[in-house]
């Protein structure tokens, strides 16, 4: 039977919010999921951002891979940052994969996903739910959106807006919701539109279930996520740091948010049918017991400490077995085993795995060494262009984001916004490196932007210990001395410097370090591993299980605390214990080879030995393989009758890896050898490259000093000289204000020009510009240099005129389509590089940016703005000359005849047929 897959991607879901609830009969469709297929927890990825995740879970490669690094990314056009986008993604996702062979796909609010791609079915793009006002203002829909693009009006149409969400459902959420003073508290008003996004991505997802065929079907529900960001810290138990009035109002709005997904779950199932696999997971989970955090760090990306690492996984249907459980699943395994079920081979360049033990009858795991290499159609965006969106745009939709709290609004100044989105996303590619086991990558990654910002101790920090991996201790050790030297103590900064003396071999002042950080945060899991580590390595085994299980009491879902805990006890020689905390570490993370081999360690001792053989096999089934476990398989096997030259091979293995170790051991020997002698050159380079940024920052500073000057310079103007009334010409260029400005000239008015741009093919008849008006943004004062004058004034510097002015704009409105071809060809004459997109993304472009410019101007105080219609115009210059005249006052243009007679049509080329 033709394969068909329904992919739902609940994000920050959680199995300790749903299991409650399942108990309750609250979500009897996600509990009839689980009763006919599997389930399980789901690893994440670090760092824990939800636009890295879903395009790792989509692609089944790690962020450095794909190329999706954080919330935003700086626009190559325009230079300003803007929300992450789908021509930045490198790789194919599942859905282009599936295009490529035929499959019909639909994708709906996938993050990351805009511009929507041409893929074989419909495409919604993440795009769709954002760009709302208020009731009062239009919501068009944001170019790029929908694919194919002929259902953009239909979808447009099937939004529901923030305001038309009514009492009813809100009290579904906040039963005293009317309680609520909404003046002051403005929760309700996150929930409605948090509510209304939910709704907005049902409706395109049920619309493209119901109007087209389908094989393959990803939807991105963002909402549990929003809920529990905005209303997780009131959900029960209450913590003594929330008020209880508050607890009371909104402590179930977390369980009615899981809920309504059950609902919309519902719906989903029905118009999928029995015959349709289900997969839902998550990106990660999120904290809802006494491990929810009181305070969000002051940095970028601060609300990911809400995150927990292990997230839900479940699919349902047909060949997948029946109420049983997943161990060890991974985001990185999501694609595998969506092409497994659709019988394509995985590539080797995805690090996961197909879940074949959920399969009844699994076919052979099969791998192509990568789908980016398989050429044909796979409804991926061609370059750039497609993503490039204007300004205003791009900065609506950053708010989107500030507001999650997921990143910092960016920096006025659009240079050093740009120049802190590429740092925050290289910290971010940095991390994943670390979190990978490619230290040698993050090296010069974390070198780069710790210079350019020394006073972020967090990448200083990370630095440290990625020098300790590779064996840098000396250097090491004087970075993390440097990240924390001006700051105060703190838990975290104890336990960097506890792990990089670890790393070296000073166990003891490791020890001290750790000891330090628990008596600053006595529940802080990551310092008691620590500590519990070093006395492994001091063997003091018994205070070492201790801290594992106080780490295992505080949060019994850590895998590591388990594994460790699983070490200790076989040091004890408790292998009972040890065997039932190794398989707890994998019933959690299925990727972790030492809790494979601790468990086959503690089977051998309780004599269990094909379960120990398989356990063994199984750790060394991992790349590379542990060299420890090749020896243990040996010990275990020499004992078996007639598998005695199986153990010996183990042995020659053990030999073998034993070697390689010992190779690694000298080529780290090496690189801590080059390291002592390249220290002094490093340091230089290092001193250098800050006097450089110093250098930098100080120019920085007095350029700021100097605008502060104009500024300053301007508003004593202004208090001197007063608001002044000025008649401006503006437009698109290319759209016939040179022709204005004369007309006026002719008429009486007298025009601001400077004469530096000379007459030429493209304008025989001069432009009258004014060249000092572009440093209007820097020196606003030159304001009142145009005083009784009429200045042409371009429509991108239109939003920079300073405030308290009357403007009177005469806007020049010549269809685009003439106005880019005058762009084409004066760019030719002047022998110059033609545009980057092509003509009909050109115009696209330059109709958003004359819609943005004049909702502005016609909405901000102090415009009055009179449309020219610039064909019009050529062809009845008489009645645009007198509309003009009224529009700035007769008595500036006395000479009417005299500006129709500057009308030319001969000259006027690039226009309409006129009749």
């Amino acid at each position: 039977m033709k394969p068909r897959v329904l992919l739902v991607g609940w994000d920050a879901a959680d199995w300790k919010v749903i299991h409650p609830l399942l108990d309750r009969g609250e979500m009897p469709n996600l509990a009839r999921l689980i009763e006919g297929g599997v389930m399980g927890d789901i690893t994440t990825l670090e760092p824990v951002l939800s636009p890295m995740l879903w395009n790792s879970i989509a692609t089944g490669k790690h962020a450095d891979q794909h190329g999706i690094l954080g919330f935003t990314e700086v626009d190559p056009v325009h230079k300003i940052v803007r929300p992450v986008t789908s021509t930045s993604r490198r790789t194919k996702a599942i859905w282009n994969i599936l295009t490529q062979h035929g499959y019909r796909t639909h994708v709906i609010h996938w993050f990351g996903g805009h511009p929507a791609e041409p893929i074989n079915g419909i495409c919604v793009s993440d795009f769709y739910t954002h760009g709302y006002q208020d009731a009062t203002s239009d919501w068009p829909m944001i170019p790029g959106t929908v694919h194919p693009p002929e259902l953009a009006e239909t979808l447009a149409g099937l939004r529901l807006r923030n305001d038309e969400i009514d009492g009813q459902l809100l009290t579904l959420f906040v039963p005293r919701a009317a309680e609520v003073d909404q003046n002051k508290d403005h929760h309700l008003a996150a929930l409605a539109k948090i509510q209304t996004e939910t709704i907005n991505v049902h409706t395109a997802a049920t619309y493209a279930m119901e109007t087209q065929p389908w094989d393959f079907m990803g939807i991105y529900y963002p909402s549990i996520d929003h809920f529990s960001h905005a209303f997780m810290n009131f959900h029960p138990p209450r913590m003594d740091w929330v008020p209880e009035e508050l607890f009371e109002l909104y402590k179930d709005v977390v369980n009615s948010g899981y809920r309504f997904h059950d609902l919309m779950l519902g719906r989903l199932l029905h118009l999928a049918g029995p015959d349709t696999t289900v997969i839902i997971c998550s990106d990660h989970g999120f904290h809802s017991d006494h491990l929810r955090p009181r305070e969000i760090p002051d940095v970028p990306a601060g609300p990911a400490e809400q995150h927990r690492r292990l997230g839900i996984f479940l699919m349902c249907g047909p060949g997948v077995k029946k109420d049983e459980i997943v161990y060890g699943a991974s985001l990185l395994d999501v694609t595998p085993t969506i092409l497994s079920l659709f019988g394509l081979p995985a590539g080797l360049d995805m690090p996961g795995r197909p879940l074949l033990e959920a399969m009844e009858d699994p076919a052979p795991l099969t791998r192509i060494p990568s789908w980016d290499q398989v050429e044909g159609q796979a409804g991926m965006h061609e370059g750039e262009s497609a993503a490039a969106m204007e300004p205003a745009e791009a900065e609506a939709l950053i708010e989107q984001f500030v507001a999650l709290g997921y990143i910092e609004r960016p920096d006025a100044d659009k240079g050093k916004a740009a120049v802190r989105c590429e740092r925050e996303r290289m910290w971010n590619l940095a991390r994943v490196y670390l979190h990978s086991g490619r230290p040698h990558l993050a090296l010069p990654v974390l070198e780069g932007i710790w210079d350019e910002a020394p006073d972020r101790s967090d990448y200083g920090l990370a630095l440290a210990s990625c020098q300790a991996q590779l064996g840098m201790d000396s250097e090491s050790h004087a970075t993390a001395i440097e990240a924390v030297s001006g700051y105060p103590d703190s838990p975290g900064q104890h336990g960097v410097l506890a792990n990089i003396a670890a790393t070296a071999g000073r166990l003891e002042e490791a020890l001290a370090h750790f000891q330090t950080a628990s008596r600053m945060a006595p529940n802080e899991i990551g310092c008691l591993l620590g500590q519990g580590s070093v006395l492994l390595r001091l063997r003091r085994w018994d205070e070492a299980a201790g801290h594992f299980e106080q780490a295992i009491e505080i949060d019994p879902h850590h895998a590591d605390a388990y594994e460790s805990l699983a070490h200790a006890n076989l040091r004890r020689g408790r292998w009972e214990a040890a065997a039932a905390a190794a398989l707890q570490a994998l019933a959690f993370e299925h990727h972790r080879p030492w809790s494979h081999l601790y468990l086959g360690i503690a089977l051998l001792k309780l004599e269990r030995l094909d379960r120990a053989l398989q356990a063994m096999q199984t750790a060394l089934s991992f790349r590379p393989p542990l060299r420890i476990a090749h020896f243990w398989m040996a010990r275990a096997l020499w004992g078996v009758a007639g598998r005695q030259q199986e153990a010996l091979q183990h042995r020659a293995l053990a030999r073998v890896a034993r070697e390689v170790r010992l190779d690694h051991q000298e080529r780290l020997l090496r690189l801590r050898a080059q390291s002592a002698q390249d220290a002094a050159e490093r340091t230089a380079r290092r001193v250098e490259r800050r006097q450089r940024l110093a250098e930098q920052k100080a120019a920085a500073a007095e350029t700021k000093k100097l605008q502060d000057a104009k500024r300053q310079e301007y508003e004593n103007l202004y208090l001197q000289r007063g608001p002044l009334e000025l008649v401006l010409v503006s437009g698109l260029p290319r759209s016939g204000t040179s022709l204005m400005m004369q007309m006026l000239q002719a008429g009486g008015m007298t025009v601001m020009t400077d004469g530096e741009r000379r007459a030429d093919v493209d304008n025989p008849r001069g432009y009258l510009e004014w060249e000092a008006i572009k440093r209007l943004p820097q020196e606003p004062a030159l304001i009142y240099e145009a005083e009784g004058r009429v200045v042409k004034v371009i429509s991108m510097l239109l939003p920079h005129l300073p405030d308290g002015h009357r403007y009177k704009v005469i806007f020049m409105d010549r269809p685009v389509d003439q106005v880019a071809t005058s762009h084409d060809k004066m760019i030719r004459h002047r022998g110059a590089k033609g545009p980057a997109s092509d003509p009909a993304l050109m115009r696209g472009k330059l109709a958003r940016h004359r819609e943005s410019i004049l909702q502005g101007i016609k909405a901000a105080p102090g415009f009055e703005v009179l449309l020219v219609d610039y064909p019009a115009l050529v062809q009845d210059p008489a009645a645009w000359t007198a509309r003009i005249a009224a529009f700035v006052g007769s008595h500036r243009l006395p000479h009417l005849l005299a500006m129709e007679a500057e009308v030319k049509p001969e000259l006027h080329r690039n226009r309409a047929q006129y009749p």
